[in-house]
């Protein structure tokens, strides 16, 4: 599928459907990564979480979050949820700098996969973070623009950096 048609498409979710869909497909490509026994597979695997989670943690901490503070003043979750996005940017890191073939490489990739289905669960959970925001009556729709545009943005700068890294490499 095009970028411009699902991005499109992206753009016209509510904040809280876009983030729920992040989730669930970066829940498959952890689940993949559980069954994948080849290494090129895991590596690519990791990659695409990694760029995924990326992405989605800066979206969140630059719009999301910052609106549903506004709109709530949950202080408390703001934090949590805060503190959680910075283990996982460590974690993150850590991953990429290593292979598949280094002795922590999956398991590092499996915590990851851990921290956030629970990061998740407490998002999506019944009078969590999602539903809060609903009550709150934040402007998803909105928010939901605000947020595919600015994820356009970032994988535009993504992708052009994974260029000039892979040009120095040669």
């Amino acid at each position: 599928m095009p970028t411009s048609s699902k991005s499109t498409r992206a753009r016209q979710r509510d904040a809280v459907s876009l983030l729920r869909a992040e989730h669930q497909e970066v829940r498959e490509w952890f689940e993949q990564f559980k069954n994948a026994t080849d290494e090129l597979r895991q590596s690519r695997l990791a990659r695409n979480i990694c760029d995924a989670l990326r992405l989605h943690t800066a979206i969140e901490e630059q719009i999301f979050y910052p609106a549903f503070f506004e709109a709530t003043e949950e202080k408390a979750i703001h934090q949590e949820v805060e503190v959680e996005h910075h283990a996982v940017k460590e974690l993150i890191a850590e991953i990429e700098q290593s292979t598949p073939s280094d002795d922590y490489f999956r398991a590092k990739v499996n915590v990851l996969g851990e921290m956030i289905k629970h990061h998740v669960k407490e998002e999506e959970k019944s009078g969590g973070m999602f539903a809060k925001a609903k009550k709150a009556k934040m402007d998803l729709v909105a928010l939901g623009r605000e947020l595919a545009e600015r994820k356009s943005e970032l994988e535009s700068k993504q992708k052009e950096s994974r260029l000039i890294a892979m040009r120095e490499a040669l």
